[in-house]
């Protein structure tokens, strides 16, 4: 099922034609892998934001857990890796090239959702859901942008300082985990109003929720470290091989 949304149809679309202008621009030297990294973002954000997930989040816990799940941790993963600061797309400001400040970044938006009534308000309202899933977009980005290195940044991070960022990033939605499983109920009184004959058990929906939407951006950070570790290794025999040579 489509649920179409003009405003986050522009807004996917304009980013990913202005990410095709800039790579252009390099003619042939810009890599085809970061273009498909982006392209493959814009097409899950795609999806998070008018696809199924998108029809059945403001009804299903689980299904809103695993939207927030692909438009705050898959998307934006794949985002970072399309280096858009390289094409001066997105400038990441001095203070959050730190990778305390990036990580606060990702995680605030969490306990803002689930622990100060926000989360009733973005089922509600249209307004709020699409400008909460902007700020998990934006954050996610940002912080995936200085965690993997993809683009240059004003500070050198060392990959020791990157993995423990992507472990922060792993405790968050472990936190988050818990906190849907054994945490209150959410969204209580939005969920009563709805009634919805054929809607699942409200508490065993948010318990697959606090499974499937951390769940999914848990196996986006392992992937990540695993990236990481491959990166280190293949700066490590270079090092090794010119030591040698």
């Amino acid at each position: 099922m489509v649920r179409p949304d003009a405003i986050a149809l522009f807004a996917v679309g304009g980013a990913l034609a202005a990410y095709l202008v800039a790579a252009r621009r390099f003619g042939g030297s810009w890599p085809a892998g970061r273009t498909l990294a982006w392209a493959t973002g814009s097409l899950i954000l795609l999806y998070a934001l008018v696809g199924g997930v998108a029809a059945y989040g403001p009804a299903v816990f689980s299904v809103h857990a695993a939207q927030y799940a692909l438009a705050g941790t898959a998307a934006p993963a794949l985002f970072a890796l399309g280096a858009p600061i390289s094409l001066r797309l997105a400038a990441v400001p001095g203070p959050l090239s730190r990778p305390a400040a990036a990580l606060a970044c990702y995680a605030l938006p969490y306990p803002l959702l689930y622990l100060t009534g926000v989360f009733d308000l973005a089922q509600s309202s249209l307004a709020v859901r699409l400008a909460m899933l902007a700020v998990v977009v934006v954050t996610g980005t940002l912080f995936f942008a200085v965690a993997l290195g993809v683009d240059p940044l004003p500070r050198a991070i060392g990959v020791a300082v990157r993995i423990r960022m992507l472990l922060g990033a792993a405790a968050v939605q472990v936190w988050v985990a818990l906190l849907l499983l054994a945490g209150p109920p959410q969204g209580r009184g939005w969920y009563a109003v709805l009634a919805l004959p054929w809607s699942p058990e409200r508490d065993a929906d948010q318990r697959l929720g606090g499974l499937l939407g951390p769940g999914i951006s848990l196996s986006v950070i392992v992937l990540g470290l695993a990236l990481l570790a491959g990166r280190n290794r293949a700066a490590r025999r270079r090092l090794s091989n010119g030591w040698a040579g």
